[in-house]
């Protein structure tokens, strides 16, 4: 019951404003006709799979109750509150318990992770963010070179905005003496699509793992039905980012991404792969590898942003 009251809230704030716009479209008496424009609760992403994850875990016993009073607390800790990353109750309620007195290790730390991170979003996402938004409002205005350097541009952009954001999170708790997980471990220097998703947003990587991949089968049963819960997961995962088609076929597109990655892996087919590139040297072979994955999907993430339809 808490869980679907829960997924429901996310959904009303987050959801019916896009959906009231497309049933509006099929009905245009629908509402009047006015599509319901709705403001988005700060952080409502978060703090809803943060109190969701909790409620699955008390079920399953691998958390207690917590008293309202420590719950407010544990869903309001402020320096995680807006851009992540997703705390679970065992890695932040005991450190909230028991606070101690910051050392000067812990402010040094938590001082260079905020300098870190305002560095990011300061001189690098905002720096890239006007001919990015320029090159994605009208892209016919631009010349296919300047399209891949927005798209290479709009890369570094999310990522320095969003593992900027957490950084100085993750800056201002330890400096109170509060450890935080890290969320972002260099995600642009996988080798594959399934490390990607170990070093990018990492606790929302485990929490799509833990809470839906897994309970819905996981790796339990044939491929096929591996691949499928694989593929549902991830356009969960697509759809939670963003209330647009786009990010759901963002969600499915990395999702194919995996399965064909394993598909590779169980035909045998990785050796083969392997022995054709032994005339390149490993580290080449693997800048190449990492460089054809990562143009193709910044690529789709350019398709998939604003609804650009490619007309050349």
């Amino acid at each position: 019951m808490g869980i679907s009251v829960m997924a429901l809230h996310l959904f009303f704030w987050k959801y019916a404003p896009r959906l009231s716009g497309e049933v509006i479209k099929i009905y245009p008496d629908f509402l009047g006709g006015n599509k319901l424009i709705l403001p988005l609760p700060v952080g409502i992403s978060f703090f809803t799979l943060q109190g969701i994850a909790y409620l699955i875990d008390f079920a399953r016993g691998a958390a207690s109750f917590i008293p309202f009073k420590e719950y407010t607390l544990f869903k309001s800790f402020f320096a995680q509150l807006v851009a992540g990353p997703i705390v679970r109750v065992h890695e932040l309620l005991p450190q909230l318990r028991k606070l101690r007195t910051p050392s000067l290790d812990d402010i040094s730390i938590g001082l260079s992770f905020f300098c870190m991170g305002f560095f990011k979003k300061i001189m690098i996402a905002d720096r890239c963010a006007p001919l990015v938004n320029q090159a994605f409002a009208n892209p016919g205005a631009f010349s296919r070179q300047n399209l891949i350097i927005a798209v290479l541009g709009y890369a570094a952009q999310i990522w320095a905005d969003f593992s900027g954001y957490t950084d100085m999170g993750r800056g201002v708790a330890r400096i109170l003496g509060i450890h935080l997980p890290e969320n972002f471990l260099s995600p642009y220097l996988e080798k594959s699509s399934s490390e990607f998703w170990t070093r990018w947003h990492i606790t929302l990587s485990q929490w799509i793992r833990d809470y839906i991949y897994i309970p819905m089968g996981g790796n339990r049963g044939s491929r096929f039905h591996s691949s499928l819960t694989l593929l549902a997961a991830m356009a969960i995962s697509g759809v939670w980012h963003g209330a647009n088609w786009t990010f759901l076929i963002w969600g499915l597109y990395h999702g194919l991404l995996l399965i064909g990655q394993r598909a590779i892996r169980w035909s045998g087919l990785q050796s083969f792969i392997n022995q054709s590139f032994l005339w390149i040297p490993s580290n080449k072979s693997h800048s190449i590898l990492i460089l054809k994955i990562f143009l193709l999907r910044k690529a789709c993430a350019l398709l998939c942003r604003n609804n650009i339809k490619c007309s050349k």
